[in-house]
This record gives structure tokens, sequence and C-alpha cells, in this order.
């Protein structure tokens, strides 16, 4: 992080938390280069990005105040909410769901991170030279995947989970195709599978049609997963697997916290209940403040199971996942991980990932993409602070790019979203939801470069919950 970074994010947390409110006057780029222990340009350089973020604004000879617009909408409440199903017709929820590789890649409704974040150029360069070395020698994949893509995986998981080695990585199409090869191994048809609730739509759809019985915890935007609650849920119910995400839950963003993180582990290990731990969305974490870890750090007795992917940093073109196995599971190589299995091209796909993300190039394409989006998020959330009125609630991501929204009770995020079909602005809270709950809820993709369009967008969607309000 650059240090003009970390004086605008003081000034942030400040109006965030209510030490500044709109009108206070900012102290001077000298005084506060005291404060801080900056240099004065490194504090002007901060102020320049808070005025661009419009949270600060400059009165002449009179110096920097905060800015009007700079108000917090509330946070979500330390008690849980109430997130009973919508009563709406199934039908109506199944065809979104249906749907929902269909809803639009792009904006506020965007299902994928903004693809001028993606290093799409290098990543076709790669898979043309690829491509061309799988034609002149024939080459093809072993079921378990290219074994340079296992190993740059196992290398960078490594860095959290050392126990993990090549032979325990399998690569996957996807993530959702990741989390079915889990289910296989530890779901049976009829067995109970928990879930956080509310979850990535992926998930939602990955779970229906399963013959699995469904129990949602309730996972909080500020706070994650009460340990208590999902010691009463084990204690209570015949739970076979857990399904968690810790780092950059979707759609919330919330991380949880090493304390609550190890006491996860400690219940559903003491009750011998495999835990599905992904990790699709860690590297996409930016504040400085939330830690980074897995659940394996935690784990004594080989219950952890590891799902990811390159979807939110390559783009859904490159979004192969990958299944990481404690040591004493094994998967069955007679049913290959892809459907496809030896299909043209897989090889090169595949070479290309290794290529790039096994290099420097990688580490430094984070960095960029990280305080990118970043910027784009804290963008997003000012101005739905300025535009949404204050019967919403809002999330505070710790990293991805999803906001999770709570509007106005009378709210139909359905509805309203059927008769936006041709133009969607917002994901329906319904939709992250195997019970389809969350109503009056509605998720916006905050990753794309803020344009003229999208913030009318932004400004259509809040005058829309302001008429309910």
């Amino acid at each position: 992080m650059y240090r003009y970074e970390s004086v605008a994010g003081q000034v942030r947390e400040w109006i965030a938390t209510g030490t500044l409110k709109p009108g206070d006057r900012l102290l001077s780029v000298r005084d506060m280069a005291v404060k801080l222990g900056y240099s004065t340009v490194t504090v002007h350089q901060a102020y320049g990005v808070l005025q661009i973020e419009g949270l600060l604004e400059v009165r002449p000879r009179s110096g920097f105040f905060i800015s009007d617009s700079a108000r917090q909408l509330p946070e979500f409440a330390s008690e849980p909410a109430d997130f009973s199903p919508e009563d709406t017709e199934p039908e109506a929820v199944d065809a979104l769901l249906s749907d929902f590789d269909d809803l639009p890649r792009e904006g506020l409704a965007g299902t994928a991170i903004s693809s001028d974040l993606t290093p799409a150029v290098e990543l076709y360069r790669l898979m043309s030279s690829a491509l061309r070395r799988e034609v002149a020698r024939h080459e093809e994949v072993p079921w378990q995947g290219l074994d340079a893509l296992r190993e740059v995986i196992a290398r960078r998981l490594g860095a959290w989970a050392p126990s993990r080695r090549m032979r325990d990585i399998t690569v996957t199409p996807d993530v959702a195709a990741a989390l079915d090869l889990c289910l296989n191994l530890l779901a049976k048809p009829g067995e109970k599978v928990l879930v956080e609730t509310p979850t990535d739509p992926a998930t939602v759809t990955a779970l229906l049609g399963r013959g699995l019985g469904i129990v949602e915890i309730y996972s909080h935007p500020r706070f994650g997963l009460d340990p208590d609650q999902l010691e009463y849920l084990l204690d209570t119910q015949d739970i076979a697997v857990c399904i968690l995400s810790p780092i950059n839950h979707v759609p919330t963003g919330v991380s949880y916290s090493l304390d609550v993180a190890q006491r996860l582990v400690d219940i559903t290990g003491r009750r011998s209940v495999p835990i599905i731990e992904n990790l699709a969305a860690q590297a996409l974490l930016y504040n400085d403040d939330a830690p980074v870890f897995d659940l394996t750090a935690f784990d004594t007795r080989n219950l952890v199971f590891q799902i990811g992917g390159f979807a939110g940093t390559l783009g859904p073109r490159f979004g192969v996942g990958w299944v990481a196995l404690p040591g004493k599971y094994r998967l069955n190589p007679s049913v290959p991980a892809w459907p496809r299995h030896g299909a043209a091209g897989q090889w090169a796909h595949q070479r290309a990932i290794a290529d790039f993300v096994g290099k420097r190039s990688y580490d430094r394409h984070l960095h960029v993409l990280q305080q990118t989006l970043a910027a784009r998020v804290r963008k997003g959330m000012s101005l739905i602070s300025q535009r949404f009125p204050d019967t919403c609630t809002v999330s505070r991501p710790s990293g991805g790019y999803m906001c999770w929204v709570r509007g106005p009770k009378n709210f139909s995020a359905l509805s309203t979203s059927s008769r936006r079909r041709d133009r969607p602005t917002f994901i329906p809270g319904p939709m992250y939801s195997v019970t389809r709950a969350f109503g009056n809820f509605l998720a916006l993709n905050l990753s794309s470069a803020w344009t003229p369009q999208r913030e009318d967008d932004l400004m259509d969607i809040g005058r829309m919950l302001a008429r309910l309000s």
C-alpha cells in the first residue's frame, strides 16, 4: 500500500466511525503530516484522492472540510437478521437461478470481476504459444490436471497450508465443479449439508437438485458466523459436511477473525464433521486490518477440504478451479474432474495459467488489482452513501467487489428485478439463499470503472428505494 493510501484510509475510517462528520474541518496538510508522521506531499496527495471520491471539499482561505455528501449509511446491527424466506412463487426464483449464467458479466449486476482488471492479453498470448506446443507434441492433460498448474497451486497454498502437496491438488473447470467433487466424496443423497447464508449463487445452484438436506446458518455482514450457533446446529442436526467461506465471503465481503476461525474448526473437528473451505476470493483481500489465513492452520484432524479458482483474479475465461484434499482422502481416477477429459485446447489452457501464475508478474498483477479494486469499491460505497435513503443498510467489505444492501421492508428485490430483466442493475438477494431468503436485499458489483452511465444507474436504484421508504 502506498503511503498516501494509508492517510486516505485513516480519514475514511474517522468518517465511517463518526469521529469526523459532514462540515467538520480537517487538519491542515502540515498539521496532519505531523499527526500521522508522513510528509506534506503524501498528505496533500491523500487529500486529493479524497476530494475525487467526494469526501472532502476545499473552501478558499479556510482549508479542507468533510463534504456534506460524506454521510454513511447504517451498518448491520450486531443481532442476527430475520432472513425468513420471502413469500413468493418458487418458480420465479428458480427462473432467476437458471438464468444466472445469462446475467451480464459487467456492471452493477455483473457476476464477474470487471474484464479491464484481468490480464487477458497476456494470458491469450501465453495460450497461443501453448496451443502450438499442444498440436505439435500431441500433449494431453492427466486426469488430475496439468502437473505444472497443480505444482503452482500447491506452492501458493503452501504459504498458509504447508501440509498441502501437489498430489493433493486436482484441477477442475471452475469452483462450482470443485465443490461438486467434494460433495460427491462427502455427502450422500438425503444427508444434510450446512451452508452459510447469504452465499455465492454458484454454491446455491451447486446444492439444488442434489437431493441433499440443506441447513442454512446466518453469516453476519460484519462478524461472519456465530460459533455458538454452529455448535447448536451440529448438536441438533445430523450434519454431514459444512461449506464455509472465511475470507471475503460473497456477497458481504466479511472475513472471519482468527479467534472465530479457530473456534469453528475446533467445534467441527470434535464432532468429526468435515469442512469444505471456499478460498475463491482470498486473493482479493485489500483491507490490511483483515487477517490472511486458511482453516488448515487450525486443522489437526485432516477434516478441512479446500476449493478455489482463478476467476476472481484472471477472469471467468481463465477461471479454472481446484480441490485440495486432506492427506487421507483420494479421488477416484475413473471419474475425471473435467467433463470433456482430453478436449482440444485443455492442455494449452492450463499451461497458460500455470505459466502466468507461476511468475512474479502474477504477484504484480495482484498488487495492482487489489489497489484498483479497493479504490473502485470505496468510490462505489461513497456514491451509495450519497444516493441511497437512510432506510438502507450496507455492508463494509474487507475485500472482493460485491456490496450487500438491505432495502426498505416493503422492497421486493425479485419483483423489481423481474421488471428490469432487459437491463438489470442489481442482483436480487434471494439468489444468495437456498431457501429464497433476503427478499428485500440486493447485491451490487462495484468492480467496474465508474462512468456517468453507471453512476446514473446507481442513482436510479437509490430513487427507487427512496420511493419505498
